[in-house]
C-alpha cells in the first residue's frame, strides 16, 4: 500500500468513520470499506499508526479506540444524562404535586357532595348535586389528565436516562 492511500484511509477513518462509530472502529469494518486499498494487514498496519502516534488505542478484537472522539461523545453523554436526571427531578416535583391536588380535590369534592343530607327538597338537593359532579368531576379529570402525561414524560426521560447509561458502559 502507498503511503498516500493510508494517509486517506487514515483521513476518512478519523474525521467520518471514527465519528459515527462514537471513536471506536473496528479493522473489519475499514477493510470492508477500503479493501480495494491493499490486504487485511495492510489496512491493519495503516490503522496500527494511530496507536503509534497515541491517537487511538488498539483493543482485543482489533477494535481501534480514538480517544479524543471517544471523550467528546463521552462529555455530550454525561450531559445529557445530567439534564435528563435534572428534568426527571422536575417531573416527579410536579407529579406529587399534582397527586397532593388531586387528592385535595377529591376531598372537597366529597365534602361538597356529602354535604346536602339536611336539604329536604329532593329536586333541589339532586340539582346541586349534579351541578357538583359536573363541575368537580371535569377539574378532577383534568388535573388526572395531567398527571398522567407527567408519568408518561416521567416514563420517556426515564427510558432516555437508561439508554445513555448503557451508552456510556458500552462505548456508543
Amino acid at each position: 500500500m502507498r503511503k498516500e492511500e493510508c494517509e486517506y484511509i487514515k483521513k476518512c477513518v478519523y474525521q467520518n468513520i471514527a465519528v459515527v462509530y462514537y471513536g471506536r472502529v473496528a479493522l473489519s469494518q475499514v477493510y470492508h470499506l477500503f479493501s480495494d486499498y491493499g490486504s487485511l494487514e495492510d489496512i491493519e498496519k495503516c490503522l496500527d499508526s494511530f496507536v503509534k502516534e497515541g491517537i487511538a488505542e488498539k483493543l482485543e478484537g482489533k477494535i481501534y479506540v480514538f480517544k479524543d472522539i471517544a471523550a467528546r461523545f463521552e462529555k455530550k453523554w454525561k450531559d445529557q444524562l445530567q439534564n435528563l436526571e435534572t428534568q426527571k427531578n422536575i417531573i416527579l416535583s410536579e407529579i406529587d404535586k399534582k397527586e397532593n391536588e388531586l387528592k385535595i380535590l377529591n376531598e372537597l369534592y366529597n365534602l361538597w357532595y356529602n354535604g346536602w343530607e339536611k336539604v329536604e327538597d329532593q329536586s333541589l338537593k339532586s340539582g346541586i348535586k349534579n351541578y357538583i359532579s359536573i363541575f368537580w368531576q371535569s377539574t378532577i379529570k383534568e388535573y388526572a389528565k395531567t398527571l398522567q402525561e407527567l408519568k408518561n414524560d416521567l416514563s420517556s426521560v426515564e427510558e432516555n436516562i437508561t439508554k445513555l447509561k448503557n451508552m456510556l458502559e458500552t462505548g456508543g
